[in-house]
């Protein structure tokens, strides 16, 4: 059973959904490692993505008027990613209701 970065395992996502992205050279830092905020980027990468797929564009979400702060968030590195390197993004909803969407990456 793999798990999430989040600690929560995959039977427990409700939604999935894999894209992927290239490390660009601006992304890395002096010594070659994705600098640690990018992945935030990735992740809303994935987010945005996984919304596209499933619902609609986060776009047309916000025509409606329905704003989704982020309230939480945290990352545990397991190992760094390089510029060039192909990184897949598999993003899952977790928590899905009326009021709070998880994702989990």
């Amino acid at each position: 059973m793999r798990r999430l970065a989040s600690g929560w395992n995959e039977n427990r996502v409700a939604h999935e959904f894999t894209t992927t992205v290239r490390v660009r050279y601006a992304e890395t830092d002096a010594m070659g490692w994705v600098y640690y905020g990018c992945y935030f980027v990735y992740f809303e990468i994935g987010r945005t993505e996984l919304m596209r797929e499933l619902w609609c564009p986060y776009s047309e979400i916000e025509k409606n008027g329905v704003r989704l702060p982020v309230v939480s968030t945290g990352c545990r590195f397991w190992a760094g990613a390089r510029y060039d390197d192909l990184l897949r993004i598999v993003t899952g909803v977790s928590v899905l209701s009326a009021y709070r969407l998880r994702f989990d990456y």
